[in-house]
């Protein structure tokens, strides 16, 4: 037996034309090699759980995934794509002089749902947002408990960057 062996491997399915695609990659490898991801995403399952979610996700503006939660993979791929593209959108705004928004929400009346986008922070010397993105049914329940997740959650962020 050869010395790598032991070694996990995981494929990614990326393109050089969307960024988006090799950020991810780039997250799923981060999170395999750090323990502070797996607290975030216990966290974020906590907090899914207590705003009765069904996904929550961490993402970066400059594209990179701290974490997620969700039940379902369907509801993974919503999430993290529509958070991907509005952020897009956002630095779009953002480019053109407009003010970044610190929420950005997207109603879904006909399908039951709300995709809201809550920046929490920002990190790096290059001061990037961070927003906090959640699916669910319940969305006054993110309202009443957003402060408890940010005083829970950015401190292990720290420890991530």
């Amino acid at each position: 037996g050869g010395e790598f062996e032991k070694m996990p491997i995981s494929y990614s399915d990326t393109t050089i034309f969307q960024k988006e695609t090799i950020m991810q990659m780039f997250s799923e490898a981060l999170k395999k090699v750090s323990e502070t991801s797996e607290i975030i995403e216990n966290i974020l399952e906590d907090f899914s759980h207590t705003i009765e979610g069904k996904a929550a996700t961490l993402i970066s503006m400059d594209g990179l995934v701290f974490g997620n939660f969700t039940d379902s993979e369907t509801d993974k791929a919503l999430l993290n794509n529509t958070a991907l593209i509005m952020q897009t959108l956002s630095n779009f705004h953002n480019s053109i002089g407009l003010i970044r928004e610190p929420s950005i929400t997207l109603n879904f009346p006909l399908n039951g749902f709300t995709i809201r986008g809550e920046k929490l922070f920002e990190y790096s010397e290059l001061n990037i947002p961070v927003y906090l993105w959640i699916l669910s049914e319940n969305v006054d329940l993110l309202y009443e408990k957003i402060d408890y997740f940010k005083q829970q959650l950015l401190p292990l962020i720290n420890l991530f960057l």
